[in-house]
């Protein structure tokens, strides 16, 4: 999100292969924001040491798949992020919480800390707590009974609808013993229990952008530059097989967890 990053939280720590984890240091004007919503994204290059997995485009929630069908309050949804508490030592360890959608996008949610005041938003009952600000929020299909939907059988429908930037606030007044207002205007913060969720294709428009783009293409030009002149690790070597009867070699086989790229947040 980019009150995260607007408040210097910018250091990024991935798990490893070897069970601990890596540190990767960044600064805030390296990221890049989406000029009206509350997301910020980083372009970042990881080895083959790092242990990481991606969601593929295809998995994006979009306008279309809700009205075909039929997503909307009620359907199951669920984050994977940072329960500080017990976030994890040694390695990130997250969490994943669960609830429900309450409503689709419509009308602006206020959120005090966007630029606007307001935030194009799920609201989500996650029965989560604070900390959780840019977790990937997923639908997914729990059950198809009683639903007219048109959704396959077999493994669960999985779709990223957004991301998560925080409680949605909600204010009680101060009341006087007679049960009237505060004269003064007085009141409360009080947990509304809804989590905020910018829409998956808001993080699409930035991902898109023409700077980022740019910006995209030069690092896959210079990281594609350093892997051609950087030599194999030893557990990527066994994966090298030779073609039978010939002296000319495969193209590295990889073991399934090295084999993934990354395009989701860090803990």
């Amino acid at each position: 999100n980019r009150h995260v990053i607007s408040s210097d939280n910018c250091t990024l720590r991935v798990n490893t292969h070897d069970d601990v984890f890596d540190i990767l240091d960044s600064e805030s004007h390296e990221w890049e924001p989406h000029p009206d919503h509350d997301l910020c994204i980083l372009d970042i290059s990881l080895s083959r040491i790092h242990k990481f997995v991606h969601i593929p485009e295809n998995q994006f929630l979009t306008k279309e798949i809700m009205e075909k069908h039929f997503i909307g309050p009620g359907d199951g949804v669920f984050m994977v992020g940072r329960f500080i508490t017990v976030e994890g030592q040694q390695k990130n360890t997250p969490s994943a919480r669960f609830g429900n959608i309450s409503m689709v996008p419509a009308e602006k949610i206020p959120h005090p800390e966007n630029l606007s005041g307001y935030q194009e938003s799920f609201a989500v009952e996650m029965r989560s707590i604070s900390g959780y600000s840019g977790s990937p929020v997923f639908f997914y299909n729990d059950t198809l009974v009683g639903r007219p939907s048109q959704l396959p059988l077999g493994p669960k429908p999985l779709w990223l609808i957004g991301i998560e930037w925080g409680r949605i606030p909600h204010r009680e007044p101060v009341r006087l013993k007679s049960g009237k207002p505060h004269p003064e205007g007085l009141y409360i913060s009080h947990d509304s229990a809804m989590s905020g969720v910018v829409p998956v294709w808001r993080l699409q428009e930035l991902l898109y952008s023409e700077r980022v783009v740019k910006q995209r293409e030069a690092n896959m030009r210079r990281v594609a530059e350093q892997r051609a002149n950087q030599p194999l690790p030893p557990e990527l070597n066994s994966a090298m097989l030779d073609e039978p009867g010939s002296s000319a070699r495969r193209k590295p086989r990889l073991p399934p967890k090295l084999s993934n790229r990354l395009i989701c947040r860090s803990y």
